[in-house]
């Protein structure tokens, strides 16, 4: 307690001694803060399904706006708020292919005063069709006085949700119809077994699967794409990926993807065909299903094993 009120006094000395003023934003050194910031999610509906930590939240494949909400403010004054939504699909890796539709964009600054800003922002689509699959949604601030935040300290913020469209690939497990589904059993010295199916050529489009890959990988936070290969205990890949690479720098690829049958391809065929036995320290890792599409599309769904 000494220690604080020693510290306090000498604070009022120098602030008695100083000629500045402590409201003038030229002596501002701070830059804007911002807090109880949600994850994005889509209006309707609070069952947003989560991907693990802050990867993705998941919007309905019919969605059409996107809500962001929290508090953003600074000790003199705010000056603007960015908002940059962008596809992450290649994990900024600026990885090569024919885009056959546009990834959906938001770059938009929004002009503030005062000290306080109350983050309650719809951003909606327009009528087109855009990739699905993972993006950033991003947000900086600046105050008057020109600080900005950023993310070498975490000030400015970074969230990622997953845009599902109707003409994505479909990966559908059996007795799942809702995609709810968030945990598989097993037990160890058996395979994991499920029944399921992948789609292609959905709605409008006529877009083929491309890339398939299988991997059960440890329960933990992620940025998009990034390598899991230290922790993984299961890979299986087929077909060659479009964002994906190796530790050489070579896309990713597997085996040739199997003949689909009215457009449809069994997952527990794929399994099956590069089987794995489960361990005891498989318990709680992630079955992760990633499949791409010859447009672009990504389709991701993720399940926590539970080692009986």
């Amino acid at each position: 307690m000494r220690y604080y009120w020693l510290t306090l006094s000498f604070t009022i000395m120098l602030t008695a001694c100083s000629d500045s003023d402590p409201d003038d934003p030229s002596n501002d050194l701070d830059a804007p803060v911002f807090s109880a910031i949600s994850r994005p999610y889509t209006q309707g509906d609070p069952n947003v399904v989560k991907i693990r930590g802050e990867y993705m939240e998941v919007l309905s494949e019919n969605s059409s706006e996107l809500l962001l909400e929290g508090e953003l403010s600074d000790n003199l004054a705010l000056s603007e708020m960015r908002i940059d939504i962008h596809n992450s699909q290649d994990g900024h890796t600026h990885a090569r292919f024919e885009q056959r539709l546009p990834g959906f964009r938001v770059d938009e600054v929004v002009r503030l005063d005062g000290t306080r800003h109350t983050i309650n922002q719809t951003i909606r689509y327009d009528d087109r069709d855009y990739l699905a699959g993972p993006y950033h949604v991003i947000l900086h601030a600046v105050d008057a006085a020109g600080n900005t935040t950023s993310f070498s300290d975490g000030s400015s913020i970074i969230r990622s949700v997953y845009l599902k469209r109707p003409y994505m690939p479909l990966i559908a497990l059996t007795d799942d119809p809702d995609e709810t589904l968030e945990q598989l059993s097993g037990t160890a010295g058996n395979a994991l077994n499920f029944e399921g199916l992948l789609e292609q050529r959905r709605g409008d489009h006529d877009f083929a699967i491309t890339f398939i890959r299988l991997s059960l990988v440890q329960d933990t936070d992620r940025t998009d794409n990034t390598d899991w290969q230290g922790d993984t205990s299961y890979e299986a890949l087929w077909g060659e990926s479009q964002f994906l690479r190796d530790n050489t720098g070579a896309m990713l690829a597997g085996e040739a993807i199997p003949a689909f049958t009215n457009n449809q391809l069994s997952l527990a065929d794929l399994w099956e065909s590069q089987p794995y036995t489960l361990t005891s320290s498989d318990h709680e890792r992630v079955l992760r299903i990633e499949v791409e599409d010859e447009g672009g599309n990504l389709a991701v769904r993720e399940f926590t094993v539970i080692i009986n």
